[in-house]
């Protein structure tokens, strides 16, 4: 028969999913493909219709069915989640058909989402399926449910019982052919919420699937000794450490005899080579109770103690000793192996590790045993400086004459043998201008090492005092339509680069005009990348959503003109908008227009129109420099341009304004002595002439004042303007303000003393401070946006650290991966940014946060700082006793890395002992319960200086009662006398001069740099 398409569109219309059935019954497939084309059209029609009557989802129903009915498998694929697949209806039309590409369809589904497992359950219990073979069909059991896919349950007989018949125990007994897939469960690791762990942490106990298995195997449904076995070797099989914890913890819910734990002995002492720290413990627990009931093989047992010694969990080191001493207590010929072993731990980087060590490899061994000798002798250096006094006398009771020099230095200890060159210092130091001499303190720190004393005071200064722009940070215009449209490419590709997108923005607004014959055929393959961009990462260009995407929509206006179509819709009871390219629709809630993100998208939106009409102009705002500086000159060079004047918007006014580099500004004052316009009036207000007359644009003033000004009040433009809002005529005065929910977490949030509620997008100023309030404050922001916060305003980058201290404390625990967050720590390696408040609370969250990235380049910017004068003890100590007492930092994470800060000089380890010291104020009941790490590292610091803490420390410390650590760690420091090194003082204070000379010389060089005016 012939398949009529009115017939069908009539039934489709009417929302007759009944009839639908029944028109494609016994129809071939050619019949069904000749309305192929039609049900894929009237699926997507019908789904970008925002309408939730009833009428409207019968007839996206009815589509979907005939869909199903008529499409081949490319065309399913294409509509994805458009269609519904695995109710009555769906099942009944694909039983009709029995197409040849379902069992690929399956596996399609399963490889997008492990959830699809329900629905390819589905389909082998209709019969039109065999089971898949892709790994995703088993880890999508894990999120089973009781009547899915099973034909022993119907769901409804069960609404209104107890809610515990929705467990995987239930599901599995009515539907036994499923026991076979449980093998796999422990041959597969899963992925985000579909492993066993993901379900299990969120699920009470009668819905677990451990409580499921452990239920089976006492009724005898599934074997327990395999049980047994599987789950050890599930944990050799490389899962991460969250996944791996099941298996362990399953193992331990069997409750296994001494018995079974011994007939699995092997398998434990293989464990203890996993890199899984719980699994690793798990293990020693185990074989603890094996040894205690059959004495384990000493040799193999301690074979496999020995990679324990360098375990990072201190924990695990610990037991391992423990284990050890007790093999050599019950077997004297294994003590001198066991002592041997012990010495390896003398390297951990713990000092209560490195102290049970000791007293083991003391116990069961004897300096006069060569190789141990030659073993704890290597380790000295790594040893700590409590612990190195014992260690040397231990290894002093040799017998005279036997004993070999022991070194008695670590690795960082100061290089005295060369005295300073005073006099090549002050002859370097003549050269210099007085004004930066003074601005870095070089006199007073020539003075101190003179006089053999430290002056470890860190430089204040706000960053406008000194030269910024150098040859080599230079960013070249692109000058051919080739160069652009490589650098769109690679741009588009990874949008974090703030100097290539500010570069493709310039080229863009002065070559949109051209198009040679060619243009089509030479920009082709980018055009189809941008389309490909929207379409899978689903993009809605230039609506302040995000700013990669403004710039693929830039790109594709510049391109084609074709930025396709937008409207207004409600989604999800919000205000949306849905956006339409290539048939293909998007729809997003609309982000807050008054954020930052939304002014930046401004500008890419009148950039855009520019770029539509082909009117090529330079972009006033373009940055001639890296970092986003803009050479005065060439500013005033742009704005005496009447076509680039004419044609710039105002927010690239206000970023030309903001992004004026120090340097050169009397020098552009020469250029604009004729203008009249009122920008290049408040232009000469910002390179520093004295202001006239205030004109009637404020945000153009406070761009003005704020590039003229960063860190000063401007009372008189507060009169003209008063109210703006924080960094407009007033600079911002934040305050950091930390809390606790019920739930015992902490919150922290900065606030400003004038915030209005609404702000002109003009005054990016004022709504940088907005994106550090927790109510006002984007929920998520991207690379791009990190990279493009800190170009709007160079001088000043305080606003910026507030965001990013926002945004870290937030996410410390990193409890969901913002691998973002890492960008806003960057900044903090520029020698030339001031390191002011918020700019240190940021880094003193960085060394606090858990994620690798984040700490590691907090570490880093550290060790720069206090290396090029910007970080003293001070400084740093005051960032971190405002987050000490709030409960929201780990002491063990900042223990972990200022200890890294503290090994990479003997200055860097004097401002570390006195951070913690300036830290360390208040009452001990008010400290965080791992306070211990912290006050042990001091100890280390001040064991290896030969100094003593100040005298807040000391009454601080002396509040410290009690045996535990913190207790023993606090006596030591107090009871530590003061025994200044002159040599080692000599070389800290060398190191201050040096880098300070050297900082002052590098501002110097940019100034011979710079090309005559």
């Amino acid at each position: 028969m012939t398949l009529n398409r009115q017939d069908l569109q009539d039934l489709i219309e009417r929302g007759a999913t009944a009839e639908v059935i029944l028109f494609f019954q016994n129809a071939t497939e050619a019949d069904r493909r000749s309305l192929a084309a039609f049900s894929e059209q009237r699926v997507n029609a019908l789904w970008r219709v925002d309408d939730s009557t009833t009428s409207m989802t019968s007839q996206l129903a009815a589509a979907q069915l005939a869909a199903l009915a008529t499409c081949s498998f490319s065309s399913i694929k294409a509509l994805g989640w458009k269609l519904h697949v695995g109710d009555p209806h769906s099942l009944q039309v694909l039983a009709d058909r029995r197409p040849t590409w379902l069992p690929e369809y399956a596996e399609h589904i399963l490889a997008g989402r492990p959830i699809q497992w329900i629905t390819v359950r589905k389909l082998m219990k209709a019969g039109l399926i065999e089971r898949p073979k892709h790994d995703n069909y088993v880890v999508g059991m894990t999120h089973l449910h009781a009547g899915v896919g099973s034909a022993h349950f119907d769901p409804s007989e069960f609404k209104g019982r107890n809610d515990n018949i929705w467990n995987p125990l239930t599901h599995l007994l009515a539907d036994r052919d499923l026991l076979d897939d449980i093998w796999r469960l422990f041959e597969l690791e899963g992925s985000g919420e579909y492993s066993l762990a993901s379900h299990d942490k969120y699920s009470p106990p009668a819905r677990r699937w451990d409580h499921a298995l452990v239920e089976l195997s006492r009724m005898g449904v599934l074997p327990r000794d395999r049980l047994l076995d599987a789950s050890l070797e599930a944990l050799n099989r490389g899962f991460v450490q969250f996944r791996a914890g099941w298996f362990s913890s399953f193992h331990e819910l069997l409750q296994p005899t001494v018995e079974e734990r011994l007939a699995r002995q092997e398998h434990y002492l293989h464990l203890l080579a996993s890199p899984i720290s719980p699994t690793v413990t798990f293990a020693l627990k185990a074989l603890a109770i094996v040894d205690t009931a059959r004495p384990i093989d000493s040799h193999d047992f301690v074979s496999g103690l020995r990679p324990l010694m360098l375990a990072r969990t201190r924990g695990t080191v610990k037991s391992a000793l423990k284990l050890l001493d007790t093999i050599g207590k019950r077997n004297a010929g294994e003590q001198a192996v066991v002592a041997m072993v012990a010495a390896e731990a003398l390297s951990h980087e713990a000092t209560d590790v490195q102290s049970e060590a000791f007293k083991l490899l003391a116990a069961h061994g004897s300096p006069s045993d060569q190789t141990l000798f030659e073993a704890v002798t290597s380790r000295v250096d790594q040893v700590a400086a409590s612990l190195r006094k014992t260690l040397q006398e231990w290894l002093n009771s040799r017998p005279v004459g036997t004993l070999p020099a022991v070194r008695q230095t670590r690795v960082n200890s100061p290089d005295a043998t060369t005295e300073p060159d005073i006099a090549a210092l002050e002859q370097r130091l003549s050269q210099l201008p007085a004004e930066w001499r003074s601005l870095v303190g070089l006199d007073a720190a020539l003075d101190a090492l003179k006089a053999g004393r430290l002056h470890c005071k860190a430089i204040e200064f706000d960053g406008s005092e000194f030269p910024r722009l150098d040859g080599v940070h230079a960013i070249s215009p692109v000058e051919t339509l080739d160069d652009l449209i490589d650098l769109a490419a690679r741009v588009l590709e990874h949008p974090v680069d703030a100097d290539q997108i500010e570069q493709l923005l310039d080229g863009i607004s002065r070559l949109c005009d051209q198009r040679p014959e060619d243009f089509t055929s030479r920009t082709g393959p980018l055009l189809k990348r941008v389309r490909d961009l929207i379409k899978r990462q689903r993009l809605i260009p230039l609506t302040g959503h995000a700013p990669a995407a403004d710039l693929v929509g830039l790109v594709l206006a510049w391109l084609s003109g074709d930025i396709g179509s937008s409207q207004f819709i409600q989604l999800w009871g919000k205000r949306a908008l849905q956006y339409t390219l290539d048939g293909v629709t998007n729809s997003f809630p609309v982000p807050n227009e008054e954020q930052l993100g939304g002014a930046m998208s401004q500008r890419l939106q009148q950039l855009m129109g520019r770029v539509k009409e082909r009117v090529a102009t330079a972009t006033l705002c373009a940055p001639t420099h890296s970092g986003g500086w803009i050479d005065p000159v060439v500013l005033a060079q742009r704005a005496t341009d009447p076509h680039v004047l004419a044609h710039a918007s105002d927010l690239e006014k206000v970023l030309s304004l903001l992004r004026l580099a120090p340097d050169g500004r009397q020098a552009a004052l020469s250029h604009l002595r004729d203008g009249k316009d009122e920008f290049i009036t408040a232009l000469r207000y910002a390179l520093g002439e004295p202001m006239e007359k205030i004109g009637p644009t404020d945000w153009l003033w406070v761009a003005a004042t704020r590039s003229r000004s960063p860190f000063a009040d401007d009372l008189l433009l507060e009169q003209s303007f008063p109210n703006l809002g924080s960094d407009a005529a007033m600079i911002a005065r934040p305050a950091v303000h930390i809390t606790r929910d019920k739930r015992d977490f902490c919150h922290l949030a900065i606030s400003v003393d004038s915030l209005p509620p609404k702000v002109d997008l003009r005054l990016p100023t004022v709504l940088m401070w907005r994106q550090s309030d927790p109510y006002l404050g984007p929920e998520f922001v991207s690379d791009t946006e990190v990279v493009e916060l800190f170009q709007i305003r160079p001088l000043s980058q305080e606003a910026a650290c507030a965001r990013g201290a926002f945004v870290l404390a937030g996410n410390l625990d990193w409890h969901e991966a913002q691998w973002h967050n890492h960008r806003y720590l960057q900044p903090l390696l520029d020698p030339d940014l001031p390191l002011k408040p918020m700019a240190l609370l940021l880094l003193a969250l960085g060394l606090a946060a858990k994620e690798a990235g984040q700490n590691g380049l907090a570490t880093d910017a550290a060790i720069a700082a206090i290396d090029d004068g910007r970080l003293d003890g001070r400084k740093l100590g005051s960032a971190m006793a405002s987050l000490l007492s709030t409960g929201m930092i780990k002491s063990t994470r900042w223990a972990k890395t200022l200890q890294t800060v503290s090994q990479s000089s003997p200055l860097h380890m004097e401002v570390v002992r006195d951070a913690i010291g300036s830290c360390l104020r208040g009452s001990p009941q008010s400290m965080p319960k791992d306070l211990h790490a912290l006050v042990e590292l001091l100890k280390e610091l001040v064991a290896e200086s030969k100094s003593c803490v100040d005298t807040s420390a000391r009454q601080f410390l002396e509040q410290v009662v009690g045996t535990t650590k913190l207790g023993k760690a606090a006596k030591s420091i107090l009871a530590a006398t003061q025994e200044p090194d002159p040599d080692r003082n000599m070389a800290i204070q060398r190191q201050i001069v040096e880098r300070r000379l050297e900082r002052v010389e590098r501002w110097q060089s940019r100034l011979a740099d710079r090309p005559a005016t």
